[in-house]
């Protein structure tokens, strides 16, 4: 099972890098060039409301501390979401029973470790397929799970989402479960999230599986402390992303001028996320050949996160998928759920 049996025309588009026997990645040739970064920052930082996208969060340091984040008292969902994937997994492992597995955003795999326990158990080995943006972070975690599963080959693949999907669908046609995890949808706006949805329908044969973790809406107060933790982690991660386009695009920014800003949006459904600046200021960032100008209390829209009901998860999966069974917690804070291809 090899993705590079792909067609010629999308094959084109991804390098093929072999690390050993059980590992080996498909790279994107163009997409993730310090270019896209740059075009994206400019197109965030000189529109009317900036903003800039959660996806440049997770750099190398961005990662290990959004890694420290899940684990603050504060931050519930990666806390709930494993303990329900650990009551679940032998019955997810049951229904579903695949040997090929693939993740969008893998992270630091450790949910992943969930899943793949129950599935080796069933199986003499498995082929495991994450899709992310970061090269370093796919190698990093999938040398990590290859110390541990000896029965478990990875064949990675750095890409959008949907180009992974579709590279994966064109090369592989026997039966897959494919996972999205940590509410990362949330990160989507509803029009958005609904589009991703039926891409993702799209990409899979209709013998497949889709299991994914959803937020569900609770009192703000829970929601605004998950996001503004008293020790300062969320605020760093927030702020990080301005270190990162001045080690990456030339800028000098002052992250000490800006102050992070979590609140949970009622009229919109949802937490944001903004950098605000503390003084008038100018920013220059060579790479984009710009000088940002910031009033005081201007703000960067740096993220979303919605949070969803029951009546919105069927909206947004309505002809595209039907739910096979949903494990949530005893609070009812957060979802897992599994759902099938509609023909």
């Amino acid at each position: 099972m090899d993705i590079y049996n792909m067609n010629v025309a999308s094959r084109q588009s991804f390098r093929k890098k072999i690390i050993h026997d059980r590992l080996k990645f498909y790279l994107t040739t163009n997409d993730h060039s310090r270019k896209r970064f740059a075009d994206t920052v400019k197109t965030g930082l000189t529109s009317k409301h900036k903003f800039l996208l959660p996806q440049y969060f997770y750099d190398q340091k961005g990662s290990k501390l959004f890694e420290q984040i899940s684990e603050l008292p504060e931050y519930y969902l990666t806390r709930i979401e494993t303990s329900i994937l650990k009551a679940a997994s032998d019955e997810i492992a049951n229904i579903c029973n695949e040997e090929i597995l693939v993740e969008l955003g893998s992270g630091n795999s450790r949910k992943t470790r969930i899943i793949l326990d129950a599935l080796l158990a069933r199986h003499h080995s498995l082929q495991y397929l994450p899709i992310d943006v970061s090269y370093e972070m796919l190698k990093d975690s999938s040398e990590a799970l290859l110390k541990k599963y000896q029965n478990l080959s990875i064949t990675g693949v750095v890409a959008e989402y949907d180009k992974g999907m579709a590279a994966i669908k064109k090369g592989i046609s026997s039966r897959k479960l494919v996972i999205f995890l940590g509410s990362s949808l949330g990160n989507f706006g509803p029009i958005e999230a609904k589009k991703f949805i039926r891409m993702i329908r799209n990409c899979m044969q209709e013998q497949d599986m889709f299991l994914i973790g959803l937020d569900m809406h609770k009192d703000s107060s829970i929601l605004n402390a998950a996001y503004n933790d008293p020790r300062g982690v969320t605020a760093r991660f927030n702020l990080n992303i301005l270190t990162r386009i001045n080690r990456e695009l030339g800028g000098d920014f002052e992250p000490s001028k800006f102050e992070h800003r979590a609140f949970y949006n009622e009229s919109e459904k949802r937490v944001e996320m903004h950098l605000v600046s503390n003084v008038e200021q100018q920013v220059n960032i060579a790479t984009i050949g710009e000088t940002v100008s910031f009033k005081e209390g201007e703000t960067i829209h740096t993220e979303n996160s919605y949070k969803f009901t029951a009546e919105q998860i069927e909206s947004m999966s309505e002809d595209t998928f039907q739910i096979v069974k949903t494990w949530t917690d005893k609070k009812k804070w957060y979802n897992v759920i599994l759902l099938a291809p509609i023909s």
